[in-house]
This record gives C-alpha cells, sequence and structure tokens, in this order.
C-alpha cells in the first residue's frame, strides 16, 4: 500500500523546488534586462568627443570629479595640433576639456599602446557627478552578456548596443613611439556586439544582478571591417591628387570619397575593445 502522506510530502518538497528554480530564472532574466534605471545611468555617464566643435568619438566619466576616459587615437590629432578640445555630456552641454599631461610625456608610450586616455573637463562648477564603476578584465568571460553606450556616426544622441564577449585573447600591439617601431603586450576581446565609426573610446560594461553591480571592463577600441584600411589608404589618396573630372556638376573625387567613407563605416556586427585593466595600471603610476 502507498504511503500518501509521503507521497503528498515529496510532491510538495518537488514543487517547491520547481518553484524556487523559476524563480531564480525569472529573477535572472529581470537582473540581465537594462531597465529605465540603468539606460539612464549609462547615458549620463557617457559623453561626446569634440575636436575644433566637431564630432570625434566616445567617451565616459569615471570618477566623481567628471573626469572621463577615451581612446587616444580619438585624441591624437588634436593633441599634435593643439586643436580645441571639449566634451558634450548627455543633456547637450558642451564643456572645455584638457589633456591629462601625464599621459602626453611619461605616459605617452603606454596612452599609445594600450590606446586609452584621460580627459580632463573644465566644469563651471564643482559637482559630484554620476560615474560608472570600473571592474577588472577578469570580471568577464567568454560568453558573458555585455553593453557599450557611444556616439557613433556624429549622431548626437547616445546610442546602447548589447551584445556578448566572443573571444578574449593577448596580443602585441606594434606602434610608432619616438619615430621607432615598438610594441606591448595587451589583453583585448572580441565582441559580437555592433559599433561603428564614433563608438571608439565608450565603455564596454558587463551587467551585474543589479545596476549597481555594473561594471565597465573595457574599452571599445576597433571594428571588424576588412575593407576599411582600403578605403580609408583611398580617401587620402584623393586629398593628395592635385586632378579631380567634374560631370554634370558632380566631383569625381567627392564621390569617391563619399564611398570609401561609406564603405569604411559599414559595421558588420564584429567589433573590439582593450581590456580596462591597462588603464587601471596606468592610473596607479600617476597616484
Amino acid at each position: 500500500m502507498i504511503n500518501l502522506g509521503i507521497l503528498n510530502s515529496y510532491n510538495m518538497k518537488r514543487s517547491i523546488y520547481i518553484l524556487l528554480i523559476l524563480l531564480t530564472y525569472i529573477q535572472g532574466i529581470h537582473a540581465q534586462s537594462l531597465g529605465q534605471n540603468r539606460v539612464a545611468h549609462v547615458k549620463k555617464c557617457t559623453v561626446r568627443v569634440l575636436i575644433n566643435g566637431q564630432p570625434s568619438a566616445t567617451g565616459f566619466i569615471v570618477n566623481p570629479r567628471g573626469d572621463v576616459l577615451t581612446c587616444f587615437h580619438v585624441i591624437e590629432s588634436a593633441a599634435a595640433n593643439n586643436y580645441r578640445l571639449e566634451i558634450q555630456l548627455n543633456n547637450g552641454e558642451i564643456i572645455p576639456a584638457n589633456y591629462l599631461t601625464y599621459l602626453l610625456k611619461d605616459g605617452l608610450r603606454e596612452a599609445i599602446g594600450y590606446d586609452c586616455f584621460v580627459l580632463i573637463p573644465q566644469y563651471k562648477e564643482q559637482i559630484q557627478h554620476e560615474f560608472l564603476s570600473i571592474g577588472t578584465f577578469n570580471d568577464v568571460q567568454e560568453g558573458d552578456q555585455l553593453i557599450t553606450v557611444g556616439y557613433p556616426l556624429t549622431v548626437k544622441q547616445a546610442i546602447i548596443s548589447t551584445g556578448i564577449l566572443s573571444t578574449k585573447w593577448s596580443e602585441s600591439n606594434k606602434f610608432i613611439y619616438k619615430g621607432s617601431v615598438d610594441s606591448l603586450q595587451r589583453d583585448v576581446a572580441w565582441l559580437d556586439l555592433t559599433m561603428n565609426r564614433g563608438n571608439s573610446g565608450g565603455p564596454i560594461i558587463k551587467l551585474g544582478l543589479t545596476p549597481s553591480d555594473d561594471k565597465v571592463i573595457g574599452i571599445a577600441t576597433f571594428i571588424l571591417n576588412p575593407y576599411g584600411p582600403i578605403a580609408d589608404q583611398l580617401v587620402g589618396a584623393v586629398n593628395k591628387s592635385q586632378v579631380d573630372i567634374t560631370m554634370g556638376g558632380i566631383s569625381q573625387n567627392g564621390v569617391t570619397k563619399l564611398l570609401a567613407s561609406a564603405v569604411a563605416n559599414n559595421s558588420i556586427g564584429v567589433s573590439g575593445c582593450i581590456s580596462i585593466d591597462h588603464v587601471t595600471s596606468i592610473a596607479k603610476k600617476i597616484k
């Protein structure tokens, strides 16, 4: 004879167990959703970098003072030519900015090799700014969900993209430093996450259980576009050309540059970032 008391107890425990699994699953889905608070926070902490009044790329606020982190290649031409440098906050306000001097002197090699830079905005008044929390590259694993925020293709509004970290690896990054070829070992990752030109310098954020648990684990640095370098070379050749043919009022060089720009800015949905740990190591040297 079946003991109904034991059977009912077993069924109740089984039901409770299944319910706990479902609640955990639902909580996980809810935690990983973006939500209005998370979106508002990351947008408020992300800025547009302007050079001579023109949009260049993206940066993000990293401390209560309002300092901004971006890529070195974003500000390289501005630093070399003493161009006017500004940041534009998410509310549209434009703030003059200066360079962190250390990264143009003793820290220049690392700024170039790791492609990172810090800007010091000249705010009108001292306030406690919202900022993004910095994590470590070890916080993220292949397959983890990520988001990035930025101002691609000169748009005026911040755009959020979602995706996953596909592959982490380490590479020897070669670059020109003081007229010679140099290299630094750096940690990078491929992302299954759509970015375009203008996203450079934006935060790569691993989502936590709550928005307060979100951590920046990398800086948006490059996109996968096999035709980008060729298109850039074509634009450079056109700019140096002394000959142009106009037909029906249309410049051949102008059309060539337009097509090259369209190709160079095309995204296939694969992008890359550098580890935030490289910035952290530089910050320790400054202190």
